[in-house]
């Protein structure tokens, strides 16, 4: 049986968030280090971690830099 599109957006919205909750842990980050280093908000942050919302392609990036230059 198919996934409906909602669901297949859940299941990406969960993927996303829990990648992004590896490279957190990889680089020692809290969400509100996330948070402060992409300059969200901290609810942002939660809701993108937590699944809730998708993060914007700018939003990616912005995470991306984060993560990245927590392990240099």
């Amino acid at each position: 049986m198919a996934l409906s599109p909602s669901s297949s957006a859940q299941q990406a919205r969960r993927a996303l968030a829990d990648r992004l909750a590896e490279l957190c842990r990889d680089a020692g980050l809290s969400g509100l280090d996330l948070a402060e280093r992409c300059e969200w908000s901290r609810s942002k942050s939660s809701r993108i971690m937590n699944a809730r919302t998708p993060p914007s392609p700018g939003d990616s990036r912005g995470n991306s830099r984060a993560t990245l230059s927590s392990r240099l």
